[in-house]
């Protein structure tokens, strides 16, 4: 494909990569194919937002709301799945497994139901930073979280009702908003901290399984 892509970014976080306080924005615009010719005509917008408040003398609030939006035109008939959003893991809802959410097809292969991204994202994430006595001695704090999110193939499937935090696993679908709890442990370092989180997920589909999951990843989650 041909394309062009234009991004904005406005950061005041007072430290990158374990910030204490400040605002991150930012903005990334693509558009792929029409008069650029190639085989792909489509487009996305994504906008990021996060703030951080101190709390108490080393304790942070941490805040991100992150959207995005894409669609095709002209002889396409789809967003390339390279350029499509997916959620779920590690970095975005925590509970799931990684890129897991949003809509699914039948895998020929292995008959298995697999994730094949969406046109609009919507992600949320709300997280507590805060020191435990004596292990902050040692470089450990810990961390509470709730993340939420999902992907659509567009927003016109998105429902109030989808937002509810608690259902019964029959009335859940692909297009609910999913939520995820938990706790985890950060042991910071001079590159950045090294976490294990553990998240439980709120809602799930019939079949799915709705125990939690351990994350070990180098870096905050945002």
């Amino acid at each position: 494909s041909r394309f062009i892509t234009n991004s904005y970014s406005n950061d005041h976080r007072d430290f990158l990569i374990n910030p204490r306080t400040g605002v991150f924005r930012f903005l990334r615009l693509k558009f792929a194919g029409g008069l650029l010719g190639g085989d792909n005509d489509f487009y996305t917008a994504s906008v990021f937002w996060q703030r951080y408040f101190p709390v108490a003398v080393r304790d942070v609030l941490a805040v991100r709301l992150r959207v995005g939006y894409g669609d095709y035109f002209g002889n396409s008939t789809e967003v390339p799945i390279e350029d499509r959003y997916f959620a779920g893991g590690s970095n975005s809802v925590r509970g799931y497994p990684n890129n897991s959410l949003g809509p699914k097809i039948v895998n020929p292969e292995t008959g298995a139901m697999q994730p094949v991204g969406g046109n609009g994202l919507l992600l949320t994430n709300l997280e507590l930073r805060f020191s435990i006595p004596v292990l902050s001695r040692i470089n450990i704090s810990g961390a509470a979280f709730l993340d939420g999110g999902n992907v659509w193939e567009n927003f016109d499937d998105v429902k109030l009702s989808d937002f509810k935090p608690f259902k019964s696993s029959s009335e859940v679908t692909i297009d609910d908003y999913f939520y995820g709890v938990g706790f985890g442990i950060r042991y910071n370092t001079p590159i950045g901290p090294i976490r294990l989180d553990y998240g439980v997920p709120l809602k799930t589909l019939e079949g799915e399984s709705n125990e939690g999951i351990f994350y070990l990843a180098l870096g905050q989650t945002f």
